[in-house]
C-alpha cells in the first residue's frame, strides 16, 4: 500500500533506465584483424563468462536502487510486523468517539465511567505513531466542531490536559448522529483506518427508533475497511432514581391561588427505595439585569416507596406571589448518577383567568336582570378578579367584535342563536359559530346553558351538526313551568360522576346537597347512541349528572372537542329555571361554578419538561417587542452571554437553538428607554439517560446489523484493548538501503574494472 501510488509507478518505470543505458553502452566495433590483438582476444574469451556475470550484478544493483528510491518517495506501507523498525511511522487515520452524555457520569469505585474512558483515551493517544492522523469527537460536539479535528497531534500534552478537564454533559447519547460526520471524514483518509468508540452502551440508546440510522452509517464504515473497536463502560445500576418530569396537575397558575404540581420519579435500581425526599423550590425573574433569579424554597415532598423499575407520581401545591414567568424545580438525593436528579418546569403565572359571558338576555339598563349576572358573581364576586377570575359580559350581537383567543373560557347563557349572514355567493353562513368551533378545537373551553330563549333550529342544526358539532345532544322544547314552583325535579345523586370536578361536590356524602336544589324547568334531550354514524365516536358525550324526571334526562353533559371541551347545562345558570343559583346553603352554587370554569379553562401551561437540545423560543411581553436582550445559561458566568437573534415572526423570537445545558435560563430584555424585564426558561435532561440497563455485545450487534467489530466490556480490572500496530511507512529504511546499494555498486564497479584490466594484462603477458 502506498501513500503516493503515482510516485511508485514513476519509480517503477525508472527501473528501466539502467537497462537502457546498459544496452546503449554496448557499442558495435568494426572488427579488424591485427596480429598483436590475437593474444588479447584470447584472454577476453577466457574471461567473458565472468564479465557477463559481473555486468548483470551491477545492472541488478542499479535497478534495485532505483526501485527502492521510488518506493521511498511513494511512502510504501508495509505489514504490521515492520513497525518494530526504528523510524517506521504509522500511516493510519484513527477516529475516537468519546461519549460524554449524562449516563457516563455514573459513579463506581473512586471515579466514574467517564473518568475511566478519558484515561483510556489518553492511553490510546500515547500509543499512536507520530505519522498518524487523529480526530476526536464527543457526543455533545456539533457536526462541524469536533473536540480535535482530523490532523496530526503536534502538542500532545495540551491535548491530554484538554481531555482531562472534560466533564459529562447534559446531552442524550445518539451514536448514529455522532458517527455520521466521523464516517465521512474517516473514509476520505488514505491508508489504514480505525474507529474507537468509548461509550456506555445502554439498551435505551439502541431502540428501534435509532436502529436504521445506526445500521446505515455502520455499514458504510465496514464497507470502507474501517477497523472498529467498541469499549463498553456500562454497568448495571446498584441504586439510581430519576426525576422524570414536573407537570401542572391544574391547567394554569394564578397569582395568590394554590396550584397543584405533580412530580414523577422513577426507580432504576434493583431494590425498593423507601422514604424518598424530594426538595422543591421555585425561582422568580431577577429584579435587574445583573442579578440572579430569586430562589424560594418550598416544603419538601416525601414519597413512601418506589418499586424496582417503577415510577411514582406525587402532587404538591405552589402559590405564586406575583404574575409572570416562574420556574419550579424538584431535586432528588445524591446517588450514583447525579445528572438525572433534578427536573425543572417553566410556567407563566397569571393575574387571573379571563372568561367571556355571552348573555342572551342582556339589559344594559339593568345588568342584574341578565343571565350572566349570577354567573359572574359566582366566579368574580368582587368584580376585580380577586378570586383569580375576571368576567367580561357581552350580548350575542357583539360577539364578533371580541378576540376569543384572549379568553380562557366562553359561556353562552340563554343565547337563542348566533347571528347568521349571507356570504358573497348568497349562501347562509354563521361566522361567529365557525370562530367558536375553531376556538374550542384549539383548546378553548365552552359552557352552554340553554334557557327559554334557545332556538331549536339553531341548536339542533349547525350547533349539533348531526352529532359532530359543539352541542352534545339534540334538544326538545322546555319541560316544566318556571312560574309554577310547586312542581320540580332535582339532580339524581345516584347519577353523579364522582371523578369529574364539576359535580364532585354532589358525589358520595355530598349527595345530600342535591336535596337543596330544585329545578322548575329544563331542556330535555334526545340522546344519540355512541355507535351512531352521526356521532363523533372518538369523543362521545359524557353525562355527568341526570335529573330525577321519569326519562332520567341528562342535566350536565361534558364533551371533548379537539383539544378543548364543551360542558352543557340543560337549565339556566341563573334563578330563572331553578333555585340552585340562590347558593343556599352557601357554596352549593359558587363552588361548583368555580370548579366548572377551571375545568373548562384553556390550558396555558408550557409543555412538561422541554429537554436539552430543544430550541428556546420566547414571546416578549407587551411593550418589549423591540427590546434587545441577552440570555444567561445555567452555568453562567462559566459560560458566555448569548445575544438574541434579531429575526422574529410576530411577537415570537428564537432565543437559543439547541441548548446543551439543563437548568434555568435567564433572559433579560432591555427597551431603548432603559427599562428592562426578566424572563425564565428551563431545559431538562432526557430521563432515558437514567435508565442504566446495559445492552451488551448481542444487543449492540443486533443494532449495528453486523458483528464486524471488536467489543471490550470495560471494567477497572481489565486493561485497555488496543489494535495492533498500523501498517508502517518504511521510506527511511528504503532510502538508506538504496544509498547503500549505490555505494556498493560504485565499489563493485571499480573492483570489477580493476580485475578485468589486471586479468587482461596477465593474459597478454602470458601470450607473448
Amino acid at each position: 500500500m502506498f501513500v503516493h501510488p503515482a510516485i511508485f509507478w514513476i519509480g517503477l518505470g525508472a527501473v528501466g533506465v539502467p537497462i537502457l543505458i546498459h544496452l546503449l553502452n554496448r557499442r558495435r566495433f568494426r572488427l579488424q584483424d591485427w596480429a598483436a590483438m590475437r593474444f588479447v582476444r584470447e584472454a577476453f574469451r577466457r574471461q567473458r563468462r565472468r564479465l557477463q556475470i559481473e555486468q548483470l550484478i551491477l545492472l541488478a544493483i542499479r535497478c534495485l536502487a532505483v526501485l527502492l528510491l521510488g518506493l521511498a518517495l511513494a511512502r510504501f506501507a508495509g505489514c504490521g510486523a515492520m513497525a518494530v523498525l526504528p523510524g517506521a511511522d504509522a500511516t493510519r487515520a484513527t477516529a475516537f468517539i468519546l461519549d460524554d452524555s449524562v449516563s457516563m457520569g455514573q459513579r463506581f469505585g473512586g471515579g466514574s465511567a467517564f473518568d475511566l474512558a478519558k484515561a483510556d483515551l489518553v492511553e490510546q493517544l500515547g500509543a499512536l505513531g507520530d505519522g498518524e492522523t487523529v480526530v476526536i469527537r464527543r457526543a455533545s460536539d456539533p457536526a462541524d466542531a469536533p473536540l480535535f479535528p482530523m490532523g496530526f497531534v503536534t502538542d500532545r500534552p495540551s491535548l491530554v490536559a484538554k481531555i482531562g478537564a472534560l466533564e459529562p454533559t447534559d446531552v442524550r447519547s445518539d451514536l448514529a448522529a455522532t458517527l455520521e460526520p466521523v464516517a465521512g471524514g474517516l473514509l476520505a483518509q488514505p491508508g489504514a483506518k480505525r474507529l474507537v468508540i468509548l461509550s456506555d452502551i445502554r439498551a435505551a440508546d439502541l431502540g428501534a427508533d435509532r436502529a436504521e440510522a445506526l445500521k446505515a452509517v455502520f455499514g458504510r464504515l465496514i464497507d470502507g475497511d474501517v477497523d472498529v473497536l467498541v469499549m463498553d463502560y456500562g454497568r448495571e445500576a446498584t441504586g439510581n432514581l430519576t426525576a422524570v418530569s414536573l407537570e401542572l396537575a391544574d391547567k394554569f397558575i394564578v397569582t395568590g391561588a394554590p396550584a397543584r404540581v405533580a412530580a414523577v420519579v422513577r426507580n432504576n435500581g434493583p431494590e425498593t427505595v423507601r422514604d424518598v425526599e424530594v426538595d422543591l423550590a421555585m425561582r422568580l425573574p431577577p429584579p435587574e439585569a445583573d442579578a440572579e433569579p430569586v430562589r424560594m424554597e418550598l416544603p419538601s415532598l416525601r414519597i413512601d416507596a418506589i418499586e424496582p423499575g417503577g415510577r411514582r407520581r406525587a402532587e404538591f401545591e405552589v402559590t405564586a406571589p406575583a404574575a409572570g414567568p416562574m420556574v419550579i424545580s424538584a431535586s432528588l438525593p445524591a446517588d450514583e448518577l447525579d445528572g438525572d436528579n433534578t427536573v425543572w418546569l417553566a410556567v407563566t403565572v397569571r393575574n387571573s383567568l379571563r372568561v367571556l359571558a355571552v348573555d342572551g338576555h342582556l339589559d344594559p339598563t339593568d345588568p342584574t336582570a341578565g343571565e350572566a349576572f349570577t354567573f359572574a358573581m359566582a366566579v368574580d364576586p368582587s368584580g376585580s378578579a380577586q378570586a383569580g377570575v375576571a368576567v367580561d359580559v357581552v350580548g350575542p350581537g357583539l360577539l364578533g367584535t371580541v378576540a376569543l383567543s384572549d379568553y380562557d373560557a366562553v359561556a353562552l347563557l340563554n343565547v337563542a342563536e348566533l347571528p347568521s349572514e349571507f356570504d358573497a355567493e348568497g349562501r347562509m353562513s354563521c361566522p361567529q359559530l365557525i370562530a367558536m368551533v375553531t376556538y374550542v378545537r384549539e383548546g378553548g373551553g365552552l359552557l352552554i346553558a340553554t334557557g327559554h330563549r334557545a332556538n331549536l333550529s339553531f341548536y339542533n342544526g349547525p350547533l349539533l351538526a348531526d352529532g359532530a358539532g359543539l352541542s352534545p345532544f339534540r334538544i326538545g322544547p322546555p319541560v316544566g313551568d318556571a312560574a309554577a314552583r310547586e312542581r320540580f325535579v332535582r339532580l339524581d345523586p345516584e347519577s353523579i360522576d364522582p371523578t369529574h370536578p364539576v359535580v364532585r361536590t354532589f358525589a358520595g356524602p355530598g349527595g345530600v346537597l342535591t336535596g337543596f336544589i330544585r329545578v322548575f324547568a329544563f331542556t330535555p334531550t334526545e340522546e344519540i347512541r355512541v355507535d351512531s354514524p352521526t356521532t363523533n365516536s372518538g369523543d362521545p358525550p359524557h353525562v355527568l349528572a341526570r335529573f330525577t324526571d321519569d326519562a332520567h334526562s341528562p342535566a350536565i353533559v361534558s364533551r371533548a372537542f379537539g383539544r378543548g371541551r364543551v360542558i352543557m347545562v340543560y337549565s339556566t345558570m341563573s334563578t330563572g329555571w331553578n333555585d340552585w343559583a340562590d347558593d343556599q346553603p352557601p357554596g352549593i352554587y359558587v363552588g361548583p361554578v368555580q370548579d366548572l370554569v377551571r375545568a373548562l379553562a384553556r390550558s396555558r401551561a408550557a409543555a412538561a419538561g422541554p429537554r436539552v437540545g430543544q430550541t428556546i423560543v420566547y414571546t416578549p411581553p407587551e411593550g418589549y417587542r423591540d427590546a434587545e436582550g441577552t440570555l444567561k445559561a445555567p452555568s453562567f458566568p462559566a459560560s458566555d452571554l448569548t445575544l438574541l437573534r434579531s429575526s422574529q415572526q410576530g411577537r415570537t423570537r428564537t432565543a437559543l437553538t439547541g441548548p446543551t445545558e439543563a437548568g434555568v435560563y435567564t433572559l433579560w430584555l432591555r427597551r431603548p428607554d432603559g427599562r428592562g424585564t426578566g424572563l425564565l426558561m428551563a431545559r431538562n435532561v432526557d430521563p432515558a439517560e437514567g435508565n442504566l440497563i446495559v445492552a451488551g455485545r448481542e444487543k449492540l450487534r443486533g443494532a449495528l446489523g453486523s458483528d464486524t467489530f471488536t467489543y471490550v466490556p470495560r471494567s477497572e480490572s481489565q486493561k485497555t484493548a488496543v489494535f495492533g500496530p498500523a501498517k508502517s511507512e518504511l521510506w527511511l529504511w528504503l532510502l538508506l538501503t538504496a544509498v547503500a546499494l549505490l555505494a556498493a555498486e560504485t565499489v563493485l564497479a571499480q573492483r570489477f574494472g580493476h580485475y578485468t584490466i589486471s586479468d587482461a594484462a596477465d593474459g597478454d603477458g602470458g601470450a607473448s
